[in-house]
């Protein structure tokens, strides 16, 4: 047995699976469910901006407004509109940058009161926003973010991201091997059952914060399911 393992932690590592012990190798012979992040995981986290969209002043300015606030953000969503937003304008300074947990970034840009959050987030803090224009680039698979300013939504990013090649292809394998597939994202309805839709995942769970994830793996184990995540 400890050859087995030995041989089996060897093997894996050269996969480039990373395995903290011998005991956990042989849980993960029994596992019958396996949980899915979607960003980075089963899609490639190469997220490109699609679709600029300025709601009140210029693009210059939410380019700017968002920019600053995503500056220091290592969230691969922020990182994309960072990137789109320097290409347009010079990035000015922020101060006081601080994560929204599950939902985005907040920052004071040039005195004023900022965050770059997701769509869905705005009804929370009551604030309007075009709803159907967001919805329709939803419906394309698309992630919609807002940028804020004083309360006031001023503008419109939507992000693409591609399907990582195998995703399907390990789906289809862990479905003949009689493994349940569940994706677990923070992202909203529209976009996640696009992508489950398209990979062949029947249960997906969206708009859910980190904690959230936890509590669903947790509710799966308490059901007697053996989860891996």
């Amino acid at each position: 047995t400890p050859t087995a393992i030995a041989a089996g932690l060897g093997n894996a590592t050269k996969k480039g699976m990373l395995i903290k012990s011998g005991g956990a190798l042989e849980t993960l012979a029994h596992i019958d469910t396996v949980a899915f992040d979607k960003t980075g995981t089963l899609t490639e986290a190469h997220i490109e901006v699609t679709d600029f969209i300025a709601l009140d002043g210029d693009e210059a300015h939410v380019a700017a407004v968002a920019g600053a606030c995503e500056r220091f953000s290592e969230h691969p969503l922020a990182k994309a509109v960072y990137a789109a937003c320097a290409e347009r304008v010079e990035i000015p300074n922020a101060a006081d940058t601080r994560s929204l947990v599950g939902a985005g970034v907040a920052a004071t840009v040039d005195g004023k009161s900022c965050k770059v959050v997701k769509f869905d987030a705005l009804a929370a803090d009551g604030i309007a926003a075009p709803d159907e224009r967001a919805r329709a680039l939803m419906g394309e698979g698309k992630t919609v973010v807002a940028v804020v300013e004083d309360g006031k939504a001023i503008g419109l990013l939507a992000l693409a991201d591609r399907l990582r090649d195998g995703a399907a292809d390990a789906i289809a394998e862990l479905k003949d091997m009689k493994i349940d597939s569940v994706m677990l994202t923070g992202d909203n309805a529209s976009v996640a059952e696009s992508v489950a839709g398209t990979l062949g995942i029947t249960q997906c769970c969206h708009s859910l914060l980190p904690e959230q994830k936890l509590e669903k793996i947790e509710s799966m184990k308490a059901d007697g399911r053996k989860v891996c995540m």
